[in-house]
């Protein structure tokens, strides 16, 4: 995928699962033109073989961004296939919800709120490194040799991994002031 001067972003999101789309729509909501970047478009969405949403960790976490106007909550509610309230016999402290979602119906959801939310585009690629300007984050560089720009305020996160051969997480934020890493200097340069 080699990008044009159109495909300028403000916001490049790497990683298509529950926190890439997370982070991806509300940064679109709030009005940021936003690259979702994935290794593979088909799979967002795509839950684990024991597709359950809630428990007594997740379950906190699903009521936060729900309270925040995330999708994750919606997504199991369209997805469901069974409610549960869980340790009713246990003290407030560690009762949960959980319902058991259907995989396939809540991957459509999931798409369905991505193709819907006005100024996100849904790219396919892997980002291998930050794409830089003296200190300044210009975007990412991509597998292919692609870079994709990011210049609006340039940002780059990555919700869980950078490449599956180096493991990074990433925040970067804002234009020439941010801290970067020694490291992700070897790997990009302009």
């Amino acid at each position: 995928m080699k990008t044009s001067p159109s495909d300028d972003f403000d916001l490049a999101v790497v990683g298509g699962g529950h926190a890439g789309v997370e982070a991806a729509l509300a940064a679109a909501r709030l009005g940021c033109r936003v690259a979702l970047l994935t290794h593979d478009p088909a799979k967002i969405g795509a839950m684990s073989c024991n597709p359950a949403v809630g428990g007594l960790g997740k379950g906190h976490l699903v009521k936060e961004i729900d309270a925040l106007g995330g999708l994750m909550g919606r997504a199991a509610d369209r997805a469901a296939i069974q409610f549960r309230r869980l340790n009713l016999r246990k003290g407030p402290a560690v009762r949960a919800s959980r319902v058991q979602v259907d995989r396939a119906v809540y991957a459509r959801a999931v798409k369905a709120a991505l193709r819907r939310q006005a100024g996100l585009r849904v790219l396919a690629g892997e980002a291998v490194g930050i794409w830089l300007d003296g200190r300044a984050v210009r975007g990412l560089i991509l597998a292919d040799g692609a870079r994709l720009a990011a210049s609006g305020a340039p940002e780059a996160i990555n919700s869980r991994t950078l490449s599956r051969s180096r493991r990074k997480l990433l925040a970067f934020c804002g234009h020439s002031r941010m801290h970067v890493p020694q490291e992700m200097h070897r790997c990009s340069s302009t």
